[in-house]
């Protein structure tokens, strides 16, 4: 997936998740692009290019450890962490979620490339349905 789609689907759960505080929901977020501080394009990884250069692209970062030691930090970071590494199991290229088992793991059945037709439309659905969030939620418009 591409940043801007983790972003969106990192926001989107902050705000269908009931009785969520604003802190909690920012880290949510956080947590959804949090794994690719290891990718040299990310966020991060172009204002601080020494982490993708320490830390391989799909390793550590995108574990089910890093996704527990988040959680233990706070759990919607841990939260937001599991929600990128769902999302990139949809990936061809797949996660070692059982790092530092090198194996990575994906879908066999429904795979998404990053930056390809499948993420931009995944992305659009993200957006409308954050829109109908945020219309219904803070605006009082009522769809359901």
């Amino acid at each position: 997936m591409r940043g801007n789609t983790h972003v969106t689907a990192g926001l989107t759960a902050a705000l269908l998740t009931p009785n969520l505080s604003i802190p909690a929901m920012a880290a949510l977020t956080l947590g959804s692009i949090l794994p690719d501080i290891d990718h040299r394009d990310s966020l991060v990884g172009r204002h601080v290019p020494i982490l993708p250069r320490l830390l391989k692209h799909r390793g550590v970062t995108h574990s089910l450890l890093f996704a527990v030691l988040c959680y233990g930090l706070y759990p919607p970071l841990g939260a937001g962490v599991l929600l990128h590494l769902l999302l990139d199991v949809l990936n061809p290229a797949g996660v070692a979620l059982l790092w530092p088992w090198k194996k990575r793991l994906s879908t066999p059945v429904v795979t998404i490339a990053s930056g390809g037709v499948l993420d931009g439309v995944l992305r659009t659905g993200l957006w409308v349905v954050l829109a109908a969030v945020v219309l219904h939620r803070f605006l009082g418009y009522s769809f359901w």
